[in-house]
């Protein structure tokens, strides 16, 4: 059976190469965890060597550590640029009133 390279499970957080159960040209491997049995696929991001979790009937696109990241994020971005916004819109009303 072809293994994967070595990342964490979303289920038992065990680092493992898991097993290829399905092979896929277009969309990602789907995987079986070597420690729990439980589905897996390649986390979508680019830098990141994880796995996500698989479902019945929705497959998630991260890992858990890289989605909290991106959900942090987006959190943070209205705190982060609020200003640079406020100034862009200000300046588009005084040019629209103008």
């Amino acid at each position: 059976m072809e293994r994967k390279h070595k990342g964490k499970c979303p289920f038992c957080n065990s680092e493992m190469a898991p097993e290829v159960i399905e092979k896929n040209t277009i969309r990602r491997d789907k995987c079986k965890c070597t420690t729990c049995g439980e589905i897996i696929y390649k986390c979508r991001n680019i830098f990141c060597n994880d796995y996500a979790k698989g479902g019945l009937l929705y497959d998630d696109e991260l890992c858990p550590p890289c989605g909290e990241r991106l959900l942090k994020a987006v959190k943070e971005f209205p705190d982060k640029y609020r200003a640079a916004i406020q100034k862009v819109v200000e300046e588009k009303n005084r040019e629209k009133n103008n």
